[in-house]
């Protein structure tokens, strides 16, 4: 019983807890029972917070984590907050390897799958929506796994031809991240980019791709080019790219590069509103007059006013007035 939050979800919650260092944050787990957030850093360190900020736990030590805190699975796999959902804190397989060869893939997809979750699996096959096999792994433990494979040669597991299974493209997309080489780094992104079918494994990877952070000028004629793309999820790479990297210094020129996109897939309309709901948040009346004013799909505008609407960064007189000009526009 909990809730492990995909990053692009966390923010909010970090934000509502208190928790101000929100850029050292590897994972973040809501136990909904105690209303407890548990916290794992880049740097190790695991803290736990009650509603009102207050710290209950920080420590470097996994030793000094109460049992309380704590949960096991069937193959021996300890987790921050629950077995059914927490953060994994380590790992059965070998992984940290100085050569990724076949033989090692199908280890690790054996190990995947030993740590399947049925019930998970449904419910992630049903909201992922994806044609790739999946096994039922949940995030935290593929981050886990990506994190060891990154202490080791992983350019050699990158080079490796591997299966079409999700939980291996969310893996190789982590790493893939990993890499400092803009050339590199691009050669990569750029060929796993064209192999995604599905939402999740584009929304976790393109909010991971921080190296645009660093050549955000560099970066964007690839998005350019992303959104010119037929292909639903290359188009979604480049909005979610502009969305986690762009949005609080490049407002029109976001705004040029959307008004060109005319595919009407759910994947890319749901990623251009929630992209227009950002920069409502950012920006409101110029993100608000380009809503209403420009030629923009009227099914991406119902989908751009829902995610407004839905925001707990949005005040709650801004969604009285963004329902009232929705009822207003259902009139005419």
């Amino acid at each position: 019983p909990g809730n492990f939050i995909m990053w692009y979800d966390a923010e909010e919650i970090l934000e509502e807890y208190g928790v101000t260092d929100s850029d050292l944050v590897y994972g973040v787990y809501y136990d909904p029972e105690q209303s407890n957030l548990f916290v794992c850093y880049k740097d190790r360190r695991v803290s736990v917070y009650a509603t009102n900020g207050q710290i209950l736990l920080s420590t470097f030590d996994v030793e000094e984590i109460p049992d309380s805190y704590l949960g096991k699975d069937s193959f021996g796999n300890t987790y921050l907050g629950s077995a059914h959902g927490g953060y994994m804190l380590g790992e059965n397989m070998e992984l940290i390897l100085e050569k990724w060869t076949t033989k090692d893939i199908e280890n690790l997809i054996n190990y995947l799958e030993n740590l399947s979750d049925k019930n998970y699996k449904i419910f992630n096959d049903k909201i992922v929506n994806t044609p790739s096999k999946t096994i039922g792994v949940r995030m935290p433990q593929i981050r886990q796994i990506s994190k060891q494979i990154l202490k080791g040669n992983f350019m050699s597991f990158l080079c490796l031809d591997t299966p079409k299974i999700y939980e291996l493209d969310m893996i190789k997309g982590l790493l893939i991240c990993k890499i400092k080489d803009i050339n590199l780094s691009l050669n990569f992104f750029q060929n796993f980019v064209s192999t995604i079918d599905n939402w999740a494994v584009c929304d976790i990877v393109c909010s991971e791709y921080k190296i645009v952070n660093e050549h955000k000028d560099f970066y964007l004629n690839v998005i350019k080019n992303f959104c010119q793309s037929d292909s639903e999820f290359i188009i979604r790479a480049g909005v979610i790219l502009l969305m986690k990297f762009y949005i609080n210094s490049h407002f029109n020129i976001i705004i040029d590069i959307i008004s060109t996109i005319k595919n009407e897939n759910y994947y890319v309309q749901m990623g251009v509103a929630w992209l227009l709901s950002y920069m409502y948040i950012s920006n409101p009346s110029p993100t608000l007059n380009y809503i209403l004013t420009n030629n923009i799909d009227s099914k991406v505008r119902k989908m751009a006013f829902q995610k407004i609407i839905d925001s707990r960064q949005v005040s709650s007189e801004d969604k009285i007035k963004i329902k009232s000009i929705r009822t207003s526009l259902k009139n005419k």
